[in-house]
């Protein structure tokens, strides 16, 4: 069977935080007193926004504990794509596969292996609150909003956002092969931590290479 995958990007911070907080986009223009329609041209990479709008986002953010530079998460150089980028993916799936997938209960864009490997890294740097918080919120296929979160511990929605902010942080001063085995299968899940610099790259490249070697003495 032909099977379609079609993309279509948007701007990846501040949809995760709206995805985070359950708002629509409809609701961040409500938040910010910007017009709906430039709402979306912002997120669909048509048109970036300016300093007045992103302060606005800014600050509507920020009351709900999510704190950005929306100013610098748009290049200065990028000026809108005028329409929404899309990519479209056509492939031959056999039905099994297809079959396969769905019982697995693949979460979306990460393999069950992986959604495994991230529960054992983020247990040892956070709180089971904050590994529940964190999985909850970017690696499982329901993700629940702020509300949700905040009734569940008995904690507010502020508070959800702070331990967020700071788990991320915590993940962030991992070393060694954690590190590098969380930015991998976080990826799988279109969730980055960081940038990385030229030095993460050649040791992310010598930790691949030790592992293709124990491989094949393992053979």
């Amino acid at each position: 069977m032909k099977i379609a995958a079609v993309t279509k990007l948007k701007q990846g911070d501040i949809y995760l935080i709206l995805r985070r907080l359950g708002w629509t986009q409809a609701e961040l223009s409500r938040r910010t007193g910007i017009n709906q329609a430039a709402i979306g041209r912002y997120l669909n990479l048509k048109q970036r926004p300016s300093e007045d709008h992103a302060d606005r986002i800014a600050v509507a953010l920020a009351r709900e504990g999510e704190y950005i530079d929306v100013v610098k998460i748009w290049p200065e150089s990028f000026r809108g794509f005028g329409v929404q980028p899309t990519f479209i993916q056509v492939k031959d799936v056999p039905i099994r596969q297809l079959k396969n997938v769905v019982d697995q209960k693949r979460l979306p864009g990460g393999s069950v292996e992986g959604a495994s490997v991230l529960k054992k890294i983020m247990k040892r740097r956070l709180s089971s609150m904050e590994v529940d918080i964190m999985f909850s919120l970017f690696f499982s296929e329901r993700s629940p909003d702020y509300c949700e979160l905040a009734e569940r511990y008995g904690i507010t929605r502020v508070r959800v956002g702070q331990i967020v902010q700071n788990s991320i942080h915590k993940l962030r001063k991992l070393s060694g092969r954690d590190k590098y085995l969380l930015k991998d299968v976080a990826e799988e899940y279109g969730f980055r931590f960081e940038e990385e610099t030229s030095d993460d790259i050649l040791i992310r490249k010598a930790y691949a290479e030790m592992n293709q070697d124990q491989g094949k003495g393992s053979e």
